[in-house]
């Protein structure tokens, strides 16, 4: 058997003692061996441990660690202190303090099972044993989806114990004695556990912020320490991910009532809207028919065309055409509400002096309360639009409802190049041709006659004055043949 030469360094010499003890050494493991520099010489030497049974083993063989051969004369100081009923040691080399304190009494089995309270974060852990296989069933499962890693249960352990605070800037810090600042803690890590509800930041009556551990935290390291799973290794960066709350935890059923109360939600706006998309969809396959039986009758062959609202077939083009009686029946059904509705809009106006499809004189005045302003009509060089102006140059566009389809080639909108009788000769912007559209389908494109400067003054005057903003005349709505009508008169 060969023999192990003498280390040449304590870093050496106490990692082999740690591993005859079988600890393991490594990130993610039991244990490392790390150097406090300063000024770039390294002072001492010591170890961190990782893993409640790393500390629990350290504290049980302090002595013979100390006493160790394979030291090879480099001199360890073991300490041992307790915190929350669990050892918590140190090992480093030179001159320090030994520190070495019993372990705390363990409480009668009766008084722990009546002073267990989990859920304020500062009593003693549930240490039970599991009495059902339902019991055991669900540690098992909350284990395997815990995710933990060793400092992730360092810190619950910690909070648990009281021992994380938050400074006046927000740090979260490790305080063991009082009236010291603390150790900070990564704040990653204790953002991670306070996003899946193991940790809470609660104000104390004194001002503070400590850093508590929920009741799904506390219920988390029981697991931990009855199931003992593998930790998970995660790096710097890593601990800043989300961590899966616990498995049928507080945090586990709220976020469960959230995702089913949204779930909820959008299955009610999805039926809604399916409702209405069936009733729009029957409404288009609705007027589709008529249309097709429309444009059977009047030889249309191009789609864009719009269908005259109040159409109805005679019997000998129905007879002719062979038109579905529903159809037929919807054309005729939609004349008589349309009448219905021409009836009740002449009857409003009877009381008036004027004409019901008229408007007054002083509706139709080009100026709406001239307040000192210019003319507001007058966009367009040499012309003042108004009722009844319909000349070349003007700029017009379709009538809404005579708008063509998307396909169409030219612009909606252009400038007249003529006006006859019953059709309108005009030009689209951008466009190389003349195109004649009957007058019932055109209209003055209010925008581009509009003096935007005068449109603006009149509007923050009415702000200024607390009325309501003035809204354009009735012309502007007019078709342009509606325009040679009150010219006519």
């Amino acid at each position: 058997m060969a023999v192990m030469p003498q280390p040449k360094s304590p870093a050496v010499a106490i990692a082999r003692v740690l591993r005859r003890l079988g600890l393991s050494q490594g990130r993610g493991k039991d244990f490392r061996v790390k150097g406090f520099y300063r000024g770039g010489e390294r002072l001492h030497t010591f170890v961190v441990l990782y893993t409640r049974g790393a500390h629990e083993t350290v504290a049980a063989q302090a002595d013979a660690i100390e006493q160790a051969p394979e030291l090879g004369g480099f001199a360890f100081t073991v300490s041992v202190r307790y915190s929350g009923g669990h050892p918590v040691t140190s090992i480093r080399n030179g001159a320090c303090e030994r520190v070495r304190e019993q372990p705390p009494a363990p409480a009668d089995a009766g008084e722990g099972a009546d002073t267990a309270e989990p859920a304020d974060g500062t009593g003693p852990l549930e240490t039970a044993p599991v009495t059902s296989w339902r019991e055991r069933w669900r540690r098992e499962e909350q284990a395997k989806e815990l995710g933990w890693s060793a400092q992730h249960a360092e810190a619950v352990r910690r909070a648990a114990a009281g021992e994380l605070v938050r400074d006046a800037d927000g740090i979260a810090r490790r305080i063991t004695r009082p009236g010291r600042a603390g150790a900070r803690v990564a704040a990653g890590r204790i953002s991670a556990l306070e996003g899946a509800g193991f940790l809470a930041t609660v104000a104390a009556a004194d001002g503070s912020c400590r850093i508590e551990a929920t009741a799904d935290g506390l219920r988390a390291l029981l697991v931990w320490d009855s199931e003992q799973p593998a930790p998970v290794a995660y790096s710097r960066k890593q601990e800043r991910m989300p961590l899966r709350p616990l498995l049928y935890g507080q945090e586990w059923h709220r976020r469960r009532d959230e995702f089913l109360a949204e779930e909820k939600r959008r299955r009610i706006e999805r039926e809604k809207w399916w409702a209405e998309w069936e009733v729009r969809r029957a409404e288009e396959e609705r007027e589709e028919r008529r249309w097709k039986a429309w444009a059977a009758v009047e030889g249309v062959r191009y789609t864009w065309r719009k269908r005259p609202r109040g159409w109805v077939p005679t019997d000998e083009q129905v007879r002719l055409h062979a038109l579905d009686p529903d159809v037929v029946a919807e054309l005729r059904a939609e004349a008589a509400q349309l009448a219905a509705e021409d009836a009740e809009a002449a009857v409003e106006p009877a009381s008036a002096d004027t004409e019901p499809e008229e408007a007054s004189d002083e509706e139709l005045a080009s100026d709406e309360e001239d307040d000192g302003g210019g003319e507001l009509w007058d966009g367009v060089p040499g012309i003042i639009a108004g009722p009844g102006v319909v000349l070349p140059g003007m700029h017009v566009e379709f009538m809404p409802e005579h708008r063509p389809g998307p396909r169409t080639r030219h612009a909606f909108a252009g400038e007249i190049v003529s006006v006859g009788a019953t059709h309108v000769r005009w030009r689209p912007y951008a466009w190389h041709q003349d195109l004649r559209t009957p007058l019932e389908q055109m209209r003055i494109n209010a925008v581009m006659h509009v003096n935007q400067a005068e449109d603006v003054r009149r509007s923050n005057a009415a702000l200024a004055a607390g009325r309501a903003l003035p809204q354009w005349p009735e012309w502007c709505r007019w078709s342009l043949a509606r325009h040679l009508r009150h010219a006519a008169r």
